[in-house]
């Protein structure tokens, strides 16, 4: 079946966003080990300038580089994306709107005196084990109060 030329432009545009970002990657890689090396030899010099100006683009180049890359593969979040894709089909929608409010409760840090007002959250890391674990709890507890009941199956 040959393919339409909106489906053609799309997949070439995601093939192109692809190789740029695999470009860009490389470069980041090549220009994070060149200010390394300049940081360490301005250390090794006792100029601390220009270590700090080294260090401080290594930092920017290490925050670009986990922007661009893809996220390593997390078991944990296959498994949970997995059972809730039954679930996720229901109202993909509403759906998408419960697991952020799950996220926002289980990633926001705990409050020692809670309000109504700031009532806090959990405190959990995201993407550990028990960050999925609390994700699924909350989904058990509040979802059907949404209108979308979630069953740990």
């Amino acid at each position: 079946m040959t393919k339409s030329y909106p489906e053609q432009i799309a997949e070439w545009r995601q093939y192109r966003l692809q190789t740029e970002q695999s470009q860009r990657l490389d470069e980041l890689r090549t220009e994070h080990a060149q200010a390394c090396r300049e940081r360490d030899q301005a250390i090794a010099d006792g100029d601390v300038e220009t270590a700090t100006d080294r260090d401080n683009d290594c930092l920017y180049l290490e925050q670009e580089y986990r922007q661009i890359a893809p996220p390593p593969d997390d078991k944990y979040k296959r498994e949970f994306m997995h059972l809730l894709s039954p679930w996720m089909e229901k109202n993909p929608q509403r759906a998408t709107e419960l697991l952020g409010l799950a996220h926002n409760r289980v990633t926001q840090p705990r409050v020692r005196f809670p309000t109504p007002a700031n009532p806090g959250g959990m405190g959990i890391r995201e993407n550990t084990r028990q960050y999925w674990e609390a994700i699924r709890s909350n989904l058990e507890l509040y979802a059907g109060d949404f209108g979308m009941p979630f069953d740990r199956q």
